[in-house]
């Protein structure tokens, strides 16, 4: 098989695991933001808030709770049985260490967010980093043959049973514990489904191979603390707001993130996890980075006009359906909604970085966004939830150009490239706001909210639709190929590229 064979066969499984992992979010965050909005008239800000407290403690632990070993087994390049076991070794030990760390230092966290109430939540939640950790090689297995439709199954299953038990649970009162026994009983039945799609089982637990160790722990050290890092800056908002304004606001704020965070929670997990295994799979940086152009275009088509069109429906929405119980949380929101379009459309530098063996460099520009926004945070935004989402949304943008700018350095390519490929999106997405201020803020129409909601989906879609039709007719076939599995013609494509 030669180069031109493999980068198309590469392709055609990247473009198919890219449908069925939009297919897999898709159907998630809409059952998951049904579940969000059902839960919301619920439960109360607080309680919103001490779940919250819990999760941000739990993703912490769960940024190293596998210790780097599913990138690992991804980036190596000829899997072996001694390496998986290695893997699976390693990730067994640091989630049950990290679980080990969470259960002793559960009351720390509470005092640090003034609320008792965390301690048992975040011990019994915390039995899910051992889970986690146990189904990092038997996904990472999957996803190296880029075998996402068996990969997801699993996924699918667990966020049905997940999104069930919680509703019901809390409808039978249980408060916050529907959350936790959700998520505890979907993630064990996850586990056990991704264990029989991989069709592995661990061979032998009591011989640890130290040259293997060796070179994974070289490997995933930056990743790890890549991971950290990311942590932590995913995250400080949430630190903030939950150490000065307490947990009621801290629900507040987790609503508002939650929803503004769709974009990216939508596009960019169903993009990230395919392309990881798909860029490693290419030999040229320059095949990587025409790789990224193409994929963050396709990003960029459905990020933007979602984040626009968020901004102005959203609060109509939350008004209608919940009166002022959320009121405090839309300005926020808009505000937040810039983070999520940014995170959306140039979160998928990060696999790039890894792609190239270069998770430092990912490292290092988490780091200086951490060493510039956390104090900004404590200092202005302490005190009001508007200046936290403010100073979260202008870093967003300053890490998105400077983590693209990198981008283009490593892989060879002029930032006109880049500015050449988005321009008709851009332009398509400046349209679409101003038709949607016209209807909501021009003033000519008497229109109730839920007037005002319905005309402005109904005529933000079918303005978005022309426009990239008329001017985008060559990506619309490619996204079409795409969702089918498919791409077109290589000879097509290098046309395309060298007349762009």
């Amino acid at each position: 098989m030669n180069a031109i064979e493999e980068k198309q066969i590469i392709k055609k499984k990247a473009a198919g695991g890219i449908a069925w992992t939009a297919l897999y979010n898709a159907s998630s965050r809409a059952i998951g933001l049904i579940s969000s909005l059902v839960l919301a008239a619920i439960l109360t800000p607080r309680e919103f808030g001490v779940i919250g407290a819990a999760y941000l403690a739990l993703e912490g632990c769960q940024r190293f709770s596998n210790g780097g070993v599913d990138a690992y087994l991804i980036y190596h390049k000829k899997g072996a049985k001694h390496v998986e076991d290695t893997a699976f070794q390693l990730a067994l030990i640091v989630g049950l260490s990290s679980y080990g760390l969470l259960f002793l230092g559960a009351p720390m966290i509470a005092k640090f967010f003034n609320d008792h109430n965390v301690i048992n939540v975040i011990r019994v939640m915390g039995v899910w980093l051992i889970i986690y950790s146990a189904k990092a090689v038997p996904s990472a297995i999957l996803e190296k043959k880029l075998a996402f439709k068996a990969r997801l199954t699993p996924d699918i299953i667990g966020t049905v049973v997940k999104v069930g038990l919680t509703v019901a649970f809390a409808l039978l009162g249980l408060g916050v514990w529907s959350i936790v026994a959700g998520l505890l009983i979907s993630e064990a039945i996850t586990m056990a489904m991704l264990f029989s799609k991989a069709n592995w089982a661990p061979k032998n637990l009591l011989r640890l191979d130290l040259k293997t160790l060796r070179e994974m722990l070289s490997y995933t050290k930056s990743i790890q603390l890549a991971g950290i890092l990311g942590f932590i800056a995913m995250n400080m908002d949430y630190s903030v707001v939950g150490r000065f304004l307490g947990t009621f606001y801290l629900g507040i704020y987790t609503f508002a993130f939650n929803i503004a965070n769709l974009p990216a929670a939508l596009i960019t997990q169903a993009v990230s996890r395919v392309m990881f295994p798909a860029y490693s799979e290419l030999r040229r940086k320059e095949d990587i980075g025409e790789a990224f152009l193409k994929v963050t275009k396709y990003i960029a088509a459905v990020a933007l006009p979602m984040g626009i069109g968020m901004f102005y429906t959203v609060p109509i929405f939350l008004t209608y359906t919940y009166g002022n119980k959320w009121a405090l949380a839309i300005p926020v929101l808009q505000i937040l909604l810039v983070l999520g379009v940014a995170r959306a459309i140039f979160s998928g530098t990060g696999e790039v970085f890894k792609a190239l063996g270069r998770p430092d460099v990912a490292s290092a520009l988490t780091f200086g966004l951490v060493a510039i926004t956390l104090p900004s945070l404590v200092l202005f935004g302490k005190n009001n939830l508007i200046y936290v989402g403010a100073i979260m949304a202008l870093m967003s943008l300053c890490s998105a150009a400077i983590s693209l700018r990198m981008v283009l350095k490593l892989t060879n390519l002029p930032l006109a490239r880049f500015i050449n490929v988005l321009k008709y999106l851009l332009l398509n997405s400046a349209a679409l706001a101003g038709l949607l201020t016209f209807v909501n803020y021009g003033g000519f129409f008497n229109l109730s909210k839920i007037a005002a909601l319905g005309i402005s989906i109904l005529s933000g879609c079918l303005l978005y639709s022309v426009l990239t039709l008329l001017l985008e007719p060559e990506s619309v076939a490619e996204i079409k190929a795409m969702l089918r599995g498919r791409l077109p013609d290589a000879r097509k494509k290098a046309t395309t590229y060298a007349e762009a």
